[in-house]
């Protein structure tokens, strides 16, 4: 059992999900695919750099006729996020979107959107970049479809019930309320 750790701070302990919300990408046949460039502009994981930032290289060009929710178009304050990958190291890099764009997610990456009330995005961004989180990336990131409540109850026994324990485990950290 990992000893546990006293955090104290004038911040609410919220949860991820409590804060954000996660949005699956976009999903369109290969025969969607166009080669000349549309308004339709899907983005991979290869638009977040190995440092994590935002760096437009690769566009796939859906055809006009295929629509995709709003929803799932990259906005200002949006953590760009990818959620599956066949390497490792990509599974789990982030990147801040700075501003509105017309592209959208692809169907292996996500947008960790936040409440603006309940989150400063910046930091939800520098969070998740930070070295307690390394074991998110590869222990949670592929599961995070996963109820999120037997994800918490699943840490919590392994922390023996101890709640600072699956605070350092699992995202249930601090975030400053605005």
């Amino acid at each position: 059992m990992e000893k546990a750790v006293e955090i104290s701070s004038k911040y609410a302990m919220k949860g991820l999900f409590d804060v954000a919300t996660l949005l699956r990408g976009v999903t369109y046949d290969k025969s969607d695919q166009r080669l000349t460039e549309t308004s339709n502009v899907v983005l991979t994981a290869d638009n977040i750099t190995l440092d994590r930032r935002f760096e437009v290289t690769k566009r796939i060009f859906i055809d006009e006729s295929k629509s995709f929710s709003d929803e799932c178009r990259l906005k200002a304050d949006d953590i760009f996020i990818c959620m599956s990958s066949g390497s490792k190291k990509h599974v789990g890099k982030v990147a801040y979107i700075p501003l509105d764009t017309n592209y959208y997610a692809g169907g292996f990456m996500g947008i960790l959107r936040t409440a603006s009330a309940d989150c400063i995005p910046k930091y939800l961004y520098y969070v998740l970049n930070a070295p307690i989180v390394k074991n998110i990336r590869f222990y949670g990131v592929h599961r995070i479809d996963r109820n999120i409540q037997q994800y918490y109850d699943e840490e919590k026994a392994r922390c023996g019930g101890n709640r600072e324990c699956v605070s350092m485990r699992w995202m249930y950290i601090m975030w400053p309320i605005r």
